[in-house]
């Protein structure tokens, strides 16, 4: 939580909980539902997590929501670090410290699916190596791909602890917090959930480092490298991009079965969009302290084994579709034959 001076709130937020199993069922809108209650002053991001996480019924969801209620300040401050991004030839990470907690997104360059909660547990015990007290370890979800190898995976690791030693050898500055939402916009884009798209921005020694953020089920291949070179060309230092991989745009007739954001809107809108709204979350900058804050729920899952069974069940809906597409057309043709 980021408290500004001007006396508005801006909430980071990182549920376990992951996004679906789709549209409209248990909390395939859960990034909308959280920013709604964090008063539509938020970006919720995807952690470390899959489909077997997820929250069966809206009841479950709203057992959810009031848990937040009783969250418990576990840090506090006034002072971060620079943001400091390392890479390899498949991943970027984005690091930034707030006292002795630490904020990492993980993107990688060609997509990929979710993370596995291996990374997570490998990355938390050089945390505690490191001297840090607490990580926050962000999926970016940002472009479509396969789910990592093993070789990958270690590559991810070690790239990780070298930026958390990277990390703790760098000083600490006061800095200002700006933000903005496309809320009360004209901006509504189909692939899109209700949170629509958002920018976070960390003003430090007069620069602006910006996080984008979109309520989507991931975005196109290309569409995060076009965003982040077309915004820096104009000025603005966008550092990564990242979505909610919402699932309330899914149970679509494609490939997929969901919008991935790009799929329908063109490039040149969705970056004037970001454009806008990073415009505002430079210019409302106001100095901030942090409270990490930590909450605990106890909540029913939806397990592996009941999600493959949605999925089975949304496969055989779209396959007995294209049967019946199939048999239309062939008598359509027919009778265009026969008349």
């Amino acid at each position: 939580k980021f408290e500004r001076q001007d006396g508005k709130q801006v909430f980071v937020v990182l549920p376990d909980i992951h996004p679906g199993p789709f549209n409209p069922i248990g909390g395939s809108n859960l990034p909308d539902k959280l920013f709604n209650f964090f008063q539509k002053n938020a970006i919720v991001l995807h952690s470390i997590s899959d489909h077997s996480s997820n929250l069966p019924t809206i009841s479950e969801v709203n057992k959810y929501l009031v848990s937040l209620k009783n969250s418990i300040i576990k840090n506090s401050g006034n002072e971060c670090t620079l943001p400091l991004q390392t890479k390899s030839d498949d991943f970027t990470l984005t690091c930034l410290s707030f006292n002795t907690s630490v904020f990492m997104i993980i993107s990688k360059d060609s997509g990929m699916e979710d993370l596995p909660y291996s990374i997570r547990e490998k990355v938390e015990e050089y945390v505690k190596e490191a001297g840090f007290s607490d990580i926050m370890i962000v999926d970016a979800h940002n472009a479509q791909g396969k789910k990592i190898s093993s070789e990958q995976e270690t590559i991810l690791c070690d790239l990780a602890l070298s930026s958390l030693k990277k990390l703790k050898s760098l000083k600490y500055h006061s800095y200002r917090i700006g933000y903005a939402n496309s809320t009360g916009s004209e901006f509504r884009f189909i692939e899109l959930g209700g949170a629509g798209i958002g920018a976070l921005n960390f003003q430090m020694n007069n620069d602006n480092y910006l996080i984008g953020w979109s309520d989507s089920n991931n975005l196109v291949n290309g569409l995060r490298d076009s965003i982040l070179n077309e915004l820096n060309q104009q000025g603005f230092y966008m550092l990564e991009i990242c979505s909610s991989d919402t699932h309330s745009s899914s149970g679509k007739r494609t490939r997929l079965g969901y919008y991935a954001l790009g799929n329908v809107t063109d490039y040149e809108k969705i970056i004037s969009a970001f454009k806008e709204i990073s415009q505002k979350a430079v210019s409302n900058a106001s100095s901030s302290r942090f409270s990490f804050l930590d909450s605990y729920s106890q909540l029913k899952l939806m397990g592996r084994d009941q999600f493959d069974k949605y999925a089975a069940a949304l496969n055989r809906s779209m396959s007995i579709t294209k049967v019946s597409l199939g048999v239309t057309v062939a008598l359509y043709i027919i009778m265009l034959v026969i008349s």
